[in-house]
């Protein structure tokens, strides 16, 4: 096994810890505030920060996982006219190298977004946490998407070669 391979099976096998943890303790937070709030009648208002926090990492590494198998959304009813396999590795082409253009751009603009959060000093409401661990999820997850994505568009160009 590369090296390179064996550092994107690390990466992958991080990313998902990462989500299976945040799924778990976003489901263990939002039950320890239901349980605060309605048998003891008390809450924690540092609680929906923490939940948002967790949920929009969780939705951003999901989105990069989803990325990463394929299975994201997408329109298939040009692989119902194409019928030659090499239109078809055309079109997987082009919409992978689609998909690499897009989440470049958003992965440029999300990465922009958070180094402006960071550099105004911003902070939560009741947490004081830097604002910019919100925007980070979505950088994250669209650098994650893309890497993926190039990973996917350099496969196909291999096969087509092989």
């Amino acid at each position: 096994m590369t090296s390179s391979k064996l550092n994107l099976t690390s990466l992958i096998g991080c990313v998902n810890g990462m989500t299976i943890f945040g799924g778990i303790a976003l489901t263990g937070l939002m039950l320890a505030q239901v349980i605060m709030r309605y048998v003891m009648e008390s809450g924690f208002l540092g609680v929906e920060e923490i939940g948002v926090l967790l949920g929009v990492w969780f939705y951003f590494l999901g989105m990069a996982l989803a990325t990463r198998s394929g299975e994201q959304i997408r329109g298939g009813i040009a692989n119902l006219l194409v019928t030659s396999s090499r239109g078809k590795w055309f079109l997987a082409l082009y919409e992978t190298g689609f998909t690499l253009v897009a989440n470049a751009v958003f992965c440029w603009l999300a990465l922009q977004y958070t180094l402006s959060l960071f550099e105004s000093g911003r902070t939560s409401t009741y947490m004081s946490w830097p604002t910019w661990l919100w925007a980070a999820a979505m950088a994250c997850g669209f650098l994650l998407a893309t890497l993926f994505t190039l990973q996917q568009c350099l496969r196909l160009i291999g096969e087509h070669r092989a």
